[in-house]
């Protein structure tokens, strides 16, 4: 165990000693200090974009760092016969390759660390010395989701659908002009949560009408079980796909914690459309909360720049350090993009079904700007190994909660390490696999 810890300290003093990790984090700091220069039309809009200039600063240098570090750091050392002294002590490869990837790893830790904290003190002096403090720019609450829902209508009554978007998405229950009917959401063991006198609701739906294709008239009912007390928020204008925020009175939750909400069509001109997660409450704002939805978003941030690290390693133990500069690079970029391809699987398949039966049919006949039946195929034989094989780094993107002011759930950042520890784990793996067959002569 020694010797991998020092071969974690020899990386770590190489590391942030070099002129990159350097350069990056100075460059790293002097924009985080310059955020304060950015535009905006508002006290609120001017800190929460700082917030988001901030985090973003943060994850892409620290992308950099873990790219530049770890794809030049063997290959440097290599040319250098560093390595070849190392391995002919005590130490065996495996050792040497984790030593390595402990350290740069550390050198991660070290620099959000350091650039987590200079943000959070600078967003908390701006807002409390230039906005004011008190004002609620950065409070952070929980999300409440809903236990149940579903849909109620009267018997022999028609107009109400359900609709499968994708494998990736729960179903959404439509009502198309049937005010009749209502979508309903069941929240319970609310009572024993901080809400306090009345309660923040946000409403997401898909609403429409004759009128207007984005657009569409809803009436919002909150029912206290077991009697005929109710609010009803009567003929609201909901957009298709903005959220709708209202607030609720306590006494409307039960005396088992249990609060109801029904959401209907004002009138049969309109059609609405929900899905479980359409409608949240949100607790009362938590303390320290923009403190820990910070930590936990550069935490986020942290599994990614692991696995980053990892697989830019594993590379390195193989090729050259510029191809590994790019390899790194590449994975990044690509792992990016891997949700847009995800998303965009769906239309290439079903546009290759139909032209192949149109074929089959002999009723095809592309038109000159019609891509080639091949192309298509090709296209979703390359998405597909993408989807399979390259990371989905969009997961990790987390500065949305931190902006909205919503707290990003622990166990979500467990499974985004869990996830990354998958990748990580198999690229290790490879990289002591190739690392071992490379002769050091």
């Amino acid at each position: 165990m020694w010797r991998v810890l020092a071969v974690v300290q020899l990386t770590f003093r190489e590391s942030v000693r070099r002129r990159v990790f350097l350069g990056l984090a100075f460059f790293a700091a002097l924009l985080i200090g310059l955020a304060v220069s950015l535009p905006a039309i508002d006290a609120e809009s001017k800190i929460r974009l700082i917030q988001s200039w901030c985090l973003r600063t943060i994850s892409f240098f620290g992308v950099l760092i873990a790219v530049f570090l770890s794809a030049t750091s063997i290959p440097d050392d290599i040319e250098a016969r560093k390595l070849y002294l190392v391995v002919t002590k005590p130490v065996t490869r495996f050792q040497t390759l984790a030593g390595k990837l402990l350290g740069f790893c550390l050198v991660l830790l070290v620099f959000l660390a350091a650039m987590g904290t200079l943000s959070v003190g600078y967003v908390r002096w701006l807002d409390g010395s230039l906005f004011g403090a008190g004002q609620g720019f950065l409070e952070t609450r929980e999300r409440i989701e809903a236990n149940a829902f579903g849909l109620v209508h009267e018997e022999g009554k028609p107009g109400w659908t359900t609709c499968l978007l994708s494998e990736n998405e729960p179903p959404r229950l439509w009502i198309n002009r049937a005010p009749e009917s209502r979508l309903f959401w069941s929240f319970q063991g609310v009572g024993a949560l901080p809400i306090g006198d009345r309660i923040r609701a946000e409403l997401t739906v898909y609403a429409s009408c004759i009128d207007a294709s984005y657009a569409g008239d809803g009436t919002i009912t909150i029912v206290r079980a077991g009697s005929l007390e109710y609010k009803r928020l009567e003929k609201q204008r909901l957009m298709w796909n903005v959220p709708h925020r209202f607030e609720i009175p306590r006494r409307l939750i039960d005396d088992r914690g249990v609060l109801e909400i029904g959401v209907a069509p004002a009138n049969s001109r309109s059609a609405i459309g929900a899905a479980p997660g359409s409608l949240v409450l949100f607790t009362e704002p938590i303390s320290l909360g923009f403190e820990r939805n910070f930590a936990k978003s550069l935490l986020a941030t942290y599994a990614q720049l692991v696995m980053i690290t990892t697989m830019t390693t594993m590379g390195s133990t193989a090729v050259s350090g510029p191809v590994s500069i790019f390899l790194g690079l590449f994975l990044f970029l690509t792992g990016s993009l891997v949700s847009f391809v995800r998303q965009s699987m769906p239309t290439v398949v079903s546009t290759i079904r139909s032209v192949t039966t149109r074929t089959e049919a002999g009723h095809y006949h592309p038109d000159p700007d019609d891509l080639p039946l091949w192309l298509l195929q090709f296209s979703q034989a390359v998405s597909d190994s993408v989807v399979r094989v390259i990371p989905d780094l969009s997961l990790y993107d987390t500065p949305e909660n931190v902006l909205e002011g919503i707290s990003i759930p622990f166990g979500h950042v467990l499974d985004l390490c869990g996830y990354a520890g998958v990748y990580v784990g198999a690229a290790f793996l490879l990289g002591w696999m190739f690392f071992s067959m490379r002769e050091m002569k």
